[in-house]
């Protein structure tokens, strides 16, 4: 993610399908439900209604929407840190101007973070980016 140009050579290897994969985690859908915006990606009725139970509605959203980028996409050996972090920041404002553009008249945040994965009660060096969307004041921290 440092080098600003298009890279033809992976572009000519993806098919539209590929593209519009990419572009809906960029660019997501959303679902209201109860008031609350969820990435439709994410979001079943039985999801919801069992994290508002457990989290209340303020916890709910950005539960739901917790998503793990590198379980989508595969984290190479040629992948740094730093450029999860910069795809996690891209992700974050291409997120928030898509609600934005949705629900003007709603306010969101986005936040991301690295999780570590637990194993028989032991911390493992494998780290999860997690990222989530969600109304300001609705914070899962």
């Amino acid at each position: 993610m440092t080098d600003d140009k298009w890279d033809l050579e992976i572009f000519s290897r993806l098919s539209v399908r590929d593209v519009d994969a990419v572009l809906s985690l960029g660019w997501p859908a959303f679902v209201v439900y109860r008031d609350l915006v969820f990435l439709a990606e994410a979001f079943s009725e039985a999801y919801a209604d069992r994290a508002i139970a457990e989290y209340g509605e303020q916890l709910a959203e950005a539960t739901v929407n917790l998503t793990y980028v590198d379980t989508i996409m595969l984290m190479s050996a040629e992948d740094s840190l730093e450029a999860w972090e910069d795809l996690a920041r891209l992700l974050s404002e291409m997120w928030l101007a898509k609600a934005a553009r949705e629900f003007p008249a709603r306010a969101f945040e986005v936040a991301w973070q690295w999780y570590s994965t637990e194993r028989d009660g032991a911390a493992t060096n494998y780290f999860d980016l997690g990222i989530s969307i969600f109304q300001k004041g609705n914070r899962l921290d």
